[in-house]
């Protein structure tokens, strides 16, 4: 008994870079499944994503692709942070879910409408949708002529404006303190005086642009005291700690702190 590969589908996340994104599970309803056993077809999990296998002894590919079958592919969430990093639009989590399939429009390579997943492709649910569980997305694929080979699931990062706190009695005494991108790309304002719950007289820091939220540290941010390095390495954000400034328009932060 032989088996090629049906299809293929991965996930991909711009916050992870060239890491694997292995932070979601794939889940076969009854009716997919039974399907799938009816045409020998098997699903082969992957950390960042899965395979699609057919029988060649009992199907080829396009022979296959003419019994038009639609199997449906439930996503379960891994990683309770998961929104803390990732930029889409999904106003209600309890009332809705993302909806991936090559049956409607998508960019070429994936199954979303645009090139990474968005508010797009976000499904709300109605009064007659009916889950034990509600899953965290749903693929739906279509097997048809026209099914491609691979097909990614590409997330964007979050981006927000990085805030460093100066905590130390040693970081709140310096002179001129200053943070500097090496790259000249980034720029932060001058230090804000601050006061913190149980901790007065600190300074403050804000970057003049959101930046991307990234595993990697890709910044090359550096605290300075009259041009002396002080720190040479900024660290990047903790992902468990993105705050909402009240600004009027709902900006996201990053705080670090330095001690």
């Amino acid at each position: 008994m032989g088996h090629d590969t049906l299809t293929a589908v991965y996930f991909r996340h711009v916050f992870f870079a060239e890491r694997t994104f292995d932070r979601i599970a794939v889940k076969v309803p009854l009716e997919t499944a039974m399907d799938m056993r009816r045409h020998s077809v098997l699903l082969r999990q992957q950390a960042d994503g899965f395979l699609l296998l057919f029988d060649t002894d009992v199907f080829d590919r396009q022979e296959l692709l003419r019994e038009k079958l639609t199997l449906t592919f439930d996503l379960e969430l891994k990683d309770p942070l998961f929104y803390n990093y990732t930029d889409f639009s999904q106003a209600d989590i309890r009332k809705s879910f993302l909806l991936f399939s090559n049956n409607q429009e998508h960019t070429a390579g994936t199954l979303h409408h645009e090139a990474l997943v968005s508010g797009a492709d976000v499904y709300q649910l109605k009064p007659e949708d009916r889950f034990f569980i509600k899953p965290f997305a749903r693929i739906v694929l279509e097997l048809t002529p026209d099914l491609e080979t691979r097909y990614e699931i590409r997330f964007a990062a979050r981006a927000t404006r990085w805030r460093y706190f100066l905590m130390s009695e040693n970081l709140t005494s310096l002179s001129e303190p200053a943070i500097i991108d090496a790259t000249g790309k980034v720029q932060f304002g001058d230090p804000e005086p601050v006061d913190l719950p149980g901790k007065t007289g600190l300074y403050m820091f804000t970057s003049d642009i959101p930046l991307e939220l990234t595993l990697k540290n890709k910044y090359t941010f550096q605290l300075v005291d009259n041009s002396k390095i002080v720190i040479s390495t900024l660290p990047t954000p903790d992902i468990s700690r993105i705050s909402t400034a009240v600004t009027g328009n709902s900006e996201l932060f990053s705080e670090i702190f330095l001690y």
